[in-house]
């Protein structure tokens, strides 16, 4: 009766012990569960940020041509600017000395 008695409190300790392991392992796999699908969810939305990042990119890519001609556009206006405000300036000064009823005589 004493060898059934020791084997069974051995048995039972021994129970316990791997119930705690259990409990102790299944609880790693449920934080390892969590972070599976946290990880899924960040994967997602950098999938997502991608997309958008690469529609963004080939969007500008299309304005690219446009801005060229714009920017060739205003270097050859630049060339020109000196001139134009020196002409604007002249009619500024020969407008502004004499006034209105004098011009319409």
């Amino acid at each position: 009766f004493t060898i059934s008695k020791r084997e069974l409190d051995r048995i039972t300790t021994e129970c316990a012990s791997l119930s705690a392991e259990l409990a102790e392992l299944g609880q790693k796999f449920e934080s390892a569960i969590s972070e599976k699908q946290q990880l899924q969810d960040e994967a997602e939305l950098m999938s997502k940020r991608l997309g958008a990042a690469q529609k963004l990119i080939s969007g500008l890519s299309s304005e690219k041509g446009r801005w060229s001609s714009d920017l060739e556009g205003l270097v050859k206006r630049r060339t020109c600017l000196l001139g134009d405000c020196m002409a604007g300036a002249a009619f500024l000064c020969y407008v502004g000395a004499f006034s209105f009823e004098f011009r319409e005589e």
